[in-house]
């Protein structure tokens, strides 16, 4: 979210500085503290980066309408911007497996069928992300960000490199499984922003349901989905998962 875009037209595209991540101070905190988890929790734990993808960058220059609005009207602006975030996007990654990250994970709103129609991502996201998806170093798994994936699915399954997807809760998990194919990696589990307002019992039973309904996948992993777990849940809810 934010508060003022950093650009408020593509006619001050060409303003635009883009950041070195070997060098800019706030792209290295953030690499700084990728490689402090990886010491100190790296032996017993994997680590997965986040990382916003080339279609996705563009939202946090010009806000999500800003965007929107170029995408649907201005072809030109639109590969004019990914020839900028592309090559970004895929230093970013070489700079986050380099530290330690042992898989990454993309937040892909600009492919959930709330924010764009099944005309615009079948012909400009697709065929963008699968350009710049294909010269990717190994697989990511893309996250759908607190909405569903649902009706678009099947094209997360037509991109290149890509291990799995982070579906929110409440979808189809068996028929995401269809859509996806027996190779890639499914996640499921219970929205962490909405995890504070239930009960541990509710949680343990629905955490149940899902196991359940899953035991005999074998690549399903059970996840928080949706927005981060709220700092003031309740450590019971999260033993509730444990168990």
């Amino acid at each position: 979210n934010l508060a003022r875009p950093a650009l408020g037209s593509m006619a001050q595209w060409s303003s635009l500085e883009v950041p070195d991540p070997d060098r800019h101070p706030r792209l290295l905190y953030f690499r700084e503290a990728l490689r402090g988890l990886v010491r100190n929790h790296g032996h017993d734990t994997i680590i997965m980066a986040p990382i916003l993808g080339p279609m996705d960058l563009p939202i946090m220059i010009f806000g999500l309408e800003g965007w929107l609005a170029t995408v649907m009207s201005a072809p030109d602006d639109v590969r004019r911007v990914l020839d900028v975030t592309g090559p970004f996007f895929l230093q970013m990654v070489d700079a986050l497996l380099a530290d330690g990250s042992q898989a990454l994970v993309l937040p892909s709103a600009f492919l959930l069928p709330n924010i764009v129609t099944r005309g615009l991502a079948e012909d400009v996201v697709v065929p963008a992300l699968r350009d710049i998806y294909a010269r990717l170093p190994q697989p990511v798994i893309l996250h759908a960000v607190g909405a569903p994936f649902g009706a678009h699915l099947d094209l997360v399954a037509q991109l290149p490199n890509v291990a799995g997807a982070v579906l929110d809760e409440g979808e189809d998990l068996a028929a995401a499984r269809r859509t996806l194919g027996d190779a890639r990696l499914l996640f499921g589990g219970l929205d962490g922003g909405l995890l504070r307002r239930r009960t541990p019992d509710d949680v343990r039973e629905s955490t149940r349901s899902i196991l359940r309904e899953r035991r005999e996948d074998p690549r399903f992993l059970f996840t928080a989905v949706g927005p981060d777990i709220a700092w003031q849940t309740p450590p019971a809810h999260i033993h509730a998962i444990q168990e």
